[in-house]
């Protein structure tokens, strides 16, 4: 913890390393363990990493990453900055029953969840290609030539295409994958929730979501845990 003001932190950092979980202890069906172990996993090792801060003058809240990390799995890392979570309004929403419009002052300024590859896909790909009797090459071609159906639910053509491209690119060579959202204007949360019900095919395109592929790694980039 860090960057205090009145003994109140305005900054943490979090790493957790060395978390080990024995699939066949947490799971009481044992389906999910034969499956893990039928991929080479015996055990997981992970790591957690989380760090942010909050500006109360500018009522930003910067949220750097939230990151899971797994020993020869994979990096899924959530981030993002949000707006309006000004001293007035964090005490509304701390309140019992906040007001309604609360929420309403919160705002997204971007965000993107990304996920890098050590080895995860590689291994469900080949474990189901081999259930199905069929090489790696020819279960992705499959899976990919069917991605555009799939993903006709979403309703909007050309983020299904760019979409769909990404995958591809990803499941024939399974490196990284960012989905970004980049809005022209901070937007307020709710105004999100409210097109997620009424509108959600327009999503994409107000939030100028992106998909970015197999995006060469920096040193800064890497946990250590691939």
């Amino acid at each position: 913890l860090s960057d205090f003001a009145a003994d109140v932190p305005h900054a943490i950092d979090i790493s957790v390393e060395g978390i080990e979980v024995d699939p066949a202890a947490v799971d009481a069906g044992g389906q999910l363990a034969t499956q893990l172990k039928a991929m080479g996993y015996d055990k997981l090792t992970l790591g957690f990493y989380g760090s942010g801060s909050l500006d109360e003058a500018s009522g930003d809240l910067a949220l750097d990453e939230i990151t899971i990390a797994g020993t020869d799995l994979g990096t899924i890392t959530v981030a993002g900055t949000f707006g309006g979570l000004t001293t007035d309004v964090i005490k509304e929403l701390k309140q019992p029953n906040p007001p309604q419009d609360a929420l309403g002052k919160v705002t997204l300024k971007q965000a993107s969840v990304y996920y890098g590859d050590a080895s995860l896909a590689g291994r469900i790909i080949a474990e189901q290609a081999k259930q199905m009797g069929q090489e790696p090459a020819a279960f992705v071609s499959q899976i990919t030539g069917a991605l555009p159906l799939l993903l006709s639910a979403i309703g909007n053509q050309p983020f299904q295409d760019k979409l769909s491209q990404g995958l591809t690119t990803f499941l024939k060579d399974p490196k990284n994958l960012t989905i970004t959202a980049k809005p022209a204007n901070p937007i307020a949360l709710m105004e999100i929730l409210a097109t997620s019900q009424t509108a959600p095919q327009t999503l994409p395109d107000v939030l100028k979501a992106d998909v970015v592929v197999n995006q060469p790694e920096t040193e800064d980039d890497e946990t250590g845990e691939d």
